[in-house]
């Protein structure tokens, strides 16, 4: 929804366009020394904390580097405040990009990414991860297909997207003082010709640094150090994708820690771990004494049988477990 037609900022303006968006998401045409460009604007909730998202933005952008995954990690070309009826919202300004992986994938039928995409995907992805963990020294924590965005490669979409604004534009309302406009439907079944580059984005639960503590990931892609209370590091981001990988490639989550009843357990999530890629390392569990809840100081499980755990039978693992197996360069050939 958008409640802002114009903003001014200085000497650049940034116009109300329309277009696709979310919650606080729009397209906008910025016109700075009398050019025009399209960018993305993206209106924060205002809140009394500083922006994490903006901070690590700010971070990356002081960072000198040539590394060439720079190219696929999404950053900021701008930023500046505004004053609302609830507070002070912090503005970004950043590249328009076209959708999802996860908005792609639900428009294939199967679902599942092809090969070629899927390969093309992961080694865009891992470059922007390099970037960010070597050089920038950034780890995201919220690996997963709607965060890895597809850049827009035809300009022209976007000017569809206005032009379709201005000849009929988005139904609205007026609540008190402000104007409510409904967010435009989006079909990228009509753009495909527009699609380019992954990017990785949304770095508002990224933290700068080598190694942190606390709970981090959705719960499908939690890495086991993060359940484990251990510390952690820029692993985690890798674990993360590996797991996403699995929802492109095979329409459905490689892990249940909701399991059948919908509480979450930890204990059923590592049972599945543990059937599919077998035990931890021995040096693995002397690092946090959570993992004492699990396995006693021999290695042994204090739980019983580990896969009276599982939530979900595996049979529907192991076709596509086997066929990676047999050839683990599936996943990274084109043919």
């Amino acid at each position: 929804m958008r409640s802002l037609s114009t903003i001014q900022f200085g000497l650049e303006t940034y116009f109300k366009t329309g277009t696709k968006c979310s919650a606080n998401w729009g397209l906008a045409q910025i016109r700075p020394s009398g050019s025009v460009e399209t960018s993305a604007l993206k209106i924060c909730i205002a809140s009394q904390k500083p922006n994490r998202e903006v901070q690590v933005l700010r971070h990356i952008a002081a960072t000198q580097t040539k590394h060439s995954g720079a190219f696929f990690v999404r950053t900021m070309q701008a930023s500046f405040e505004i004053e609302g009826p609830t507070g002070v919202h912090q503005c970004l300004v950043q590249e328009p990009l076209l959708a999802s992986l996860s908005d792609l994938q639900n428009t294939l039928n199967p679902t599942s990414l092809t090969e070629d995409i899927l390969k093309t995907a992961l080694q865009q992805i891992f470059a922007g991860l390099d970037y960010l963990h070597s050089d920038a020294h950034v780890i995201h924590t919220d690996i997963q297909a709607k965060n890895i965005m597809l850049s827009c490669s035809d300009p022209t979409v976007f000017e569809e997207w206005d032009a379709a604004e201005r000849g009929e534009p988005s139904p609205r309302k007026v609540d008190g003082d402000r104007v409510i406009y409904k967010s435009r439907d989006f079909d990228l079944r009509k753009y495909m010709r527009g699609i380019g580059r992954c990017v990785i984005a949304d770095l508002g639960m990224a933290r700068i640094g080598r190694q942190h503590e606390g709970f981090i990931q959705p719960d499908v892609y939690r890495a086991p150090e993060v359940m484990l209370c251990m510390p952690w590091n820029s692993a985690a981001d890798i674990w993360n994708v590996g797991v996403m990988v699995w929802d492109l490639f095979e329409e459905e989550h490689m892990f249940h820690p909701g399991g059948s009843d919908r509480k979450q357990s930890n204990a059923r999530m590592l049972a599945e771990m543990i059937a599919l890629l077998g035990p931890p390392p021995r040096d693995f569990l002397p690092r946090a004494d959570e993992t004492l809840a699990y396995w006693n100081h021999e290695g042994k499980s204090s739980l019983g049988y580990w896969p009276t755990l599982l939530s979900t039978p595996l049979t529907g693992f192991i076709r596509p477990v086997e066929r990676v197996r047999r050839d683990p360069e599936l996943l990274f050939r084109g043919d």
